[in-house]
């Protein structure tokens, strides 16, 4: 039986050069995390159409599952793959509430609305694990 470890992390730690300075911190975790555990495949919440908003080829998992030379998955649906799913955009979203300029208190109501679809994405995201017949 195959064991799965989850890691939460900022989403800019994802990107290489994060503004926030613990990239480098994040991938060191990482390593020390799949290298104590023999893991085989590191997989994450990303997809392609996000690192090229980014403006990055790869992402920082993706260059630690390569150091360590393992598989790596991008689990997220892209944007069509979204819409096929029935996850709306978050500017779809900002249409049904008729928002306009987005204040604090607008933002708090579209995360939510974003979070409802949270539980399609996360069946996607176990979809597209099992799909690869890891045994």
């Amino acid at each position: 039986m195959k064991l799965a470890s989850l890691v939460g992390a900022n989403h800019a730690e994802q990107y290489p050069g994060s503004e926030h300075g613990h990239t480098e911190m994040f991938c060191r975790f990482l390593e020390q995390q799949a290298t104590a555990s023999s893991a085989d495949l590191l997989a994450e919440e990303m997809n392609l159409s996000a690192l090229a908003r980014a403006q990055v080829s790869h992402s920082t998992v993706q260059r630690v599952a390569t150091a360590l030379m393992i598989r790596h998955v991008l689990c997220d649906p892209n944007e069509t793959e979204r819409r096929a799913l029935g996850i709306p955009s978050y500017e779809e979203l900002k249409m049904r509430r008729n928002f306009v300029k987005i204040f604090a208190a607008e933002e708090a109501l579209l995360e939510e609305d974003e979070r409802c679809y949270w539980p399609v994405r996360e069946r996607e995201w176990l979809d597209s694990l099992t799909r690869l017949n890891l045994h």
